[in-house]
């Protein structure tokens, strides 16, 4: 994973800003993974057998404005692109896809009183699926046609978090916080079979 950080520092005003530029990038290239039949460790015969290529590029912006003494907040925007490129021993489940999503975050951070802060953050995030069931057409088993098998490539979450952090013990950092993520979609990797089942949202 390659990262590339650019930051821009403003003058002080009434309303002291600072802006982050960032890039971040990730590619995988995984040769012949796959999921075989076995009896004692041997393998048997093959189920499905992939080669797969994954790059994603995510720039972002991130803000933060220290309005008084006690109080700042902090604004963030990333893009993320992300593209698969799938080729399976069965020619009907390769293929190549593509998705963007935008993640905008806000955080609001109170103190230092006595060397102790209090945040609430919130944000949005994605997860992103396995590349197989990203261009899933046929039971890999049997070749069967698979009519909306295909999972989407990105899905969306939502997390919220209030939080408290102090430095009062020192050398050490203590943060306790309450958190909840939602995401709209999960998966279910059948073992057996090969194929990503899309399950429901989860809290």
């Amino acid at each position: 994973m390659a990262a590339m950080y650019v930051v821009i520092w403003l003058l002080p005003t009434q309303t002291p800003i600072d802006f982050e530029l960032g890039l971040q990038t990730h590619y995988d290239d995984i040769v012949s993974f796959g999921l075989y039949h076995t009896a004692g460790r041997q393998r048997l015969s093959t189920v499905r057998e992939d080669d797969v290529k994954e790059l994603s590029i995510s720039p972002y912006i991130s803000s933060t404005q220290k309005r008084t003494r006690y109080f700042r907040s902090q604004l963030g925007l990333r893009l993320n692109r992300y593209s698969f490129d799938v080729n399976s021993d069965r020619p009907e489940n390769s293929g190549t896809r593509a998705a963007t999503i935008v993640s905008p975050k806000v955080a609001l951070i109170f103190g230092p009183f006595e060397k102790t802060e209090c945040y609430l953050n919130y944000g949005d995030g994605f997860h992103s699926n396995d590349a197989r069931g990203v261009t899933l057409k046929v039971d890999p088993n049997d070749g069967t046609p698979l009519t909306g098998a295909a999972v989407p490539p990105l899905v969306n979450a939502h997390g919220g978090e209030l939080g408290v952090t102090s430095w009062i013990i020192p050398k050490v950092k203590l943060t306790a916080s309450l958190w909840t993520l939602h995401l709209d979609s999960e998966l279910v990797y059948g073992g057996d079979s090969g194929i990503s089942d899309p399950s429901g949202a989860s809290r």
